[in-house]
C-alpha cells in the first residue's frame, strides 16, 4: 500500500510539474527561458521533499547521488564533445547552420542537464552527511565538497554566461568563438569532476592535508545551538553560501572590467571582405 501511495504522489508531482513549466512557458512566450527556471526550482523541491520524508538510512540520497553524478559527468562529456565541433569549424567559412545548431545545442545541454543534475549531487550529499555523521573536518570530505561547490557555482555564473553569449552572437548574425581561455577552463571542469570521484572513491585511503580545518571548527562552534545532527550539515550549507558569494562578486568584478560595447568576433560577411 506504501508503494502504491508513492508511486501515485511521484505522479501527480511529476505531473504538477510539467503543467508548471507550462504554463510559464506560456506566459513568457519562451520554453527554453521558462525551463531555465522550472527545471531547478522543480528539482529543489522534489529534492527537498526526498531528504526530508526519506526515513533514516534510506537508500533513496544513495541512489539520486548516484543518477545526479552520472547525468552530471554525461552533461561535462557531451558538451566537450559540443565545444570540440565548434572549435574544429573554420573561422572564415564552413556551414552557419549547423554552428548555430551547435551553439544551441551547448545552451540547451546548459540550461536542462546541469542544474538540476547539481541540485540533486547536493542535496543529496547533504542528507548523506546526515546520515552517516560526516563532517567536513574530515580532508577528503572537505576537497571533494569545496571543489564540488567551485564546480556549481562556475557553472552557475561564467559556463552559463557563456553558452548564452554563444547564442546571443550567432543570433545577432557574428561568428561565435569561444574564447580560448575560457574553453580551457570548461574543460579543466571536466577534469575537477574526474578528482573528485577519485577522491571520493578513495575516501582517505590516502592522507590529504586540511587547509581550512579551524574554519570549519568554528563554523560548527558558531552552530552548536542546532541539533548535534545537523552542525556538521549546517557547516557545509554556510561553506557553500560563502563560495556562492565569492563566485557572485568575481563574476560580476570580470563583467565590469569588460567593455560593454566590445565584440569578441566579427560577422562571417566580414571575414569574407578581410
Amino acid at each position: 500500500m506504501t508503494t502504491f501511495l508513492w508511486v501515485g504522489f511521484s505522479v501527480l508531482w511529476t505531473a504538477t510539474g510539467v503543467l508548471g513549466v507550462a504554463w510559464f512557458a506560456r506566459r513568457r512566450g519562451n520554453l527554453l527561458s521558462s525551463l531555465r527556471v522550472g527545471v531547478p526550482a522543480f528539482t529543489a523541491a522534489t529534492m527537498l521533499i526526498v531528504v526530508t520524508a526519506s526515513p533514516s538510512r534510506s537508500a533513496l540520497p544513495r541512489i539520486l547521488h548516484g543518477v545526479g553524478l552520472a547525468i552530471l559527468g554525461l552533461f561535462l562529456l557531451a558538451t566537450e564533445f559540443l565545444r570540440v565541433l565548434l572549435r574544429r569549424q573554420p573561422e572564415q567559412a564552413g556551414d552557419l547552420k549547423l554552428k548555430s545548431s551547435i551553439c544551441r545545442c551547448f545552451q540547451a545541454a546548459t540550461v536542462l542537464f546541469a542544474p538540476p543534475a547539481s541540485i540533486i549531487i547536493l542535496f543529496s550529499g547533504w542528507r548523506l552527511m546526515y546520515d552517516l555523521k560526516w563532517s567536513l573536518q574530515a580532508p577528503w570530505l572537505w576537497w571533494v565538497y569545496v571543489l564540488f561547490a567551485v564546480m556549481m557555482w562556475h557553472g552557475a555564473f561564467f559556463w552559463t554566461a557563456e553558452a548564452d553569449r554563444l547564442v546571443t552572437t550567432m543570433e545577432n548574425g557574428y561568428e561565435a568563438r569561444m574564447p580560448r581561455g575560457t574553453d580551457l577552463l570548461m574543460s579543466v571542469h571536466g577534469v575537477l569532476f574526474l578528482v573528485i570521484f577519485a577522491i571520493a572513491f578513495g575516501r582517505g585511503g590516502r592522507p590529504l592535508p586540511h587547509p581550512c580545518r579551524a574554519l570549519i571548527v568554528w563554523l560548527e562552534h558558531c552552530l552548536s545551538f542546532l541539533p548535534l545532527t545537523w552542525i556538521s550539515v549546517g557547516a557545509a550549507i554556510a561553506l557553500w553560501v560563502l563560495i556562492g558569494i565569492l563566485a557572485g562578486c568575481a563574476f560580476k568584478f570580470g563583467n565590469r572590467r569588460k567593455p560593454s560595447a566590445q565584440i569578441e568576433s566579427r560577422t562571417f560577411s566580414e571575414n569574407l571582405r578581410a
